[in-house]
């Protein structure tokens, strides 16, 4: 087998679905907070996919909360003029938040890909932007080798991925405690640089295309 590297953040999310009594328009929402990121993403039949991270024991006290009062506090928190109007709440789970990295990505006719190969702190969905930019460039390696499960061609694709998945994994450590930090002119020049994305949507597509690792040609 292929052994992991493991990394406890210290951090725990709560999960659940949300109903919503209007629709979402295929928008997703992520409000940094002190405490942890609160993301939530589109689903079918009118729902939300609730993920809040924070401490374990704020995301005890969260999950304790009867419906109306933790509906009240996500529309507090991610803005009621934001998202649309909440209904009720699904069943609530909460787990560790886990970094996984595996020993090895690659071994003669085998790759490891997706959650099994690393697993980042969610914010920001960046984990399936991760895997599915590997899984692009795997294929190209594969397809246009004669013999594509050589371990020197999978070497290639690990090699070429390497310096992407660093950088993810390190990304994601530290946003969510940028936004801990309370030191006035960090936190002053970190909201002007928020605003300035809300502002210029040129702006706003170049980061998110940016963080989805789309490739201009």
């Amino acid at each position: 087998g292929i052994s992991a590297q493991y990394e406890d953040t210290g951090t725990f999310a709560l999960v659940a679905n949300v109903e919503i009594l209007e629709s979402h328009h295929n928008v997703a929402w992520e409000r940094f907070l002190p405490t942890g990121p609160l993301a939530l993403l589109p689903l079918s039949q009118q729902r939300l996919a609730l993920i809040w991270m924070g401490p374990k024991d704020y995301i005890d006290e969260l999950k304790a909360l009867s419906d109306a009062a933790l509906v009240e506090q996500i529309t507090t928190l991610a803005g009621e003029d934001r998202i649309p109007p909440l209904g009720r709440v699904g069943g609530r789970i909460t787990h560790p938040l886990i970094a996984t990295k595996a020993v090895a990505q690659v071994v003669p006719y085998g790759v490891v890909v997706g959650n099994a190969a690393h697993t980042v702190h969610p914010v920001g969905g960046q984990g399936f932007n991760l895997t599915a930019r590997d899984l692009s460039l795997l294929a190209e390696e594969v397809g246009d080798a004669q013999k594509p499960g050589e371990l020197q061609v999978l070497e290639r694709y690990i090699q070429a991925r390497e310096k992407d998945q660093a950088m993810i994994r390190h990304a994601t450590k530290w946003l969510p405690d940028l936004f801990r930090v309370e030191f006035g002119p960090f936190a002053h020049t970190r909201q002007l640089g928020l605003v300035a994305l809300d502002l210029w949507p040129s702006l706003r597509t170049a980061f998110a295309q940016r963080a989805m690792g789309v490739r201009h040609v």
